[in-house]
């Protein structure tokens, strides 16, 4: 029962952002639109990409946005495609699903306790 539950929990948390696939056009992204880059076997997650003529560079996610030296660039040839996560609903949307989330993980690890 508990892993069901977690189970509905991560796709509903899943459901805060949609990614839709786009091509690989010279262009820049905002600073905290999200980015899934694949390149060979390696997906990585960046914000604030910019695409131009010959390269994509962009700061990974998991590291602060205002950390310059934190930004990592890949031959655009190198790149096989990219998906841009778009928000669902409100900026205030994505703080009411994390407290959901994490109201859930804290209710199902009582629940694995018992």
């Amino acid at each position: 029962m508990a892993r069901r539950s977690f189970l509905l929990l991560l796709v509903v948390f899943a459901g805060c952002y949609h990614y839709v696939r786009e091509g690989i056009e010279p262009r820049q992204l905002g600073p905290q639109q999200r980015v899934k880059i694949w390149s060979n076997d390696t997906l990585s997650f960046w914000r604030d990409v910019a695409i131009t003529r010959d390269s994509i560079s962009g700061i990974p996610l998991n590291k602060s946005p205002n950390c310059d030296g934190c930004r990592l660039a890949l031959p655009r040839q190198a790149v096989d495609s990219i998906r841009v996560a778009y928000p669902k609903g409100s900026p205030g949307h994505e703080a009411v699903w994390w407290v959901v989330w994490w109201t859930g993980m804290v209710t199902l690890l009582g629940l694995m306790k018992t």
